[in-house]
């Protein structure tokens, strides 16, 4: 594999003109999924702009997201910043973003509301580990066996891949 740079975040919905990112983790891997290194933050909003299932869900599935929202210190653009610079600090930028869905939810929250980040991926190259799985014929587990936070998800889909991998394609 190539390094990657493993991103998720939480929404309160699917729209990321109208619709808040709420969370966001970044993991970097190594060519054997190895983590180099990670950063999530929380980002603090006046009001937020739920979409009424995505609240549901989250209260479901995701309570600690919920719980630790109003704790949030920082701004979109403040955390933004940080992540650029941390990005940058640890030498990762121009990586393909990765994740179970980079594409359909990822890359578009990160492309219009944090668009410095966004700039320091790989410019058209993602790996998306949900069709990895799904080419390879393999089910993944549901969202009830995980937090559901983002850099959690991040560390899953990596030890996901890791054993996907090693199972199928017998590498170590």
């Amino acid at each position: 594999m190539i390094p990657l740079l493993w991103a998720d975040v939480e929404t309160s919905g699917f729209n990321p003109a109208s619709n808040n990112m709420l969370e966001i983790g970044l993991v970097a891997t190594d060519e054997y999924l190895n983590i180099e290194g990670s950063i999530s933050y929380l980002i603090k909003h006046d009001k937020i702009f739920w979409r009424e299932k995505t609240l549901d869900f989250h209260k479901q599935h995701n309570p600690t997201l919920l719980r630790d929202l109003p704790g949030a210190l920082h701004y979109t653009p403040a955390v933004e910043e940080r992540l650029v610079k941390w990005v940058e600090d640890t030498g990762v930028e121009n990586r393909p973003l990765a994740g179970s869905s980079p594409q359909g939810v990822d890359k578009p929250f990160i492309r219009h509301q944090m668009p410095l980040l966004n700039k320091l991926f790989h410019r058209y190259r993602m790996f998306d580990a949900r069709s990895v799985y799904t080419a390879l014929g393999h089910e993944v587990d549901t969202i009830e066996d995980r937090s559901h936070r983002a850099l959690d998800d991040c560390f899953t889909e990596i030890a996901r891949m890791k054993k996907l991998l090693k199972e199928t394609l017998r590498v170590a």
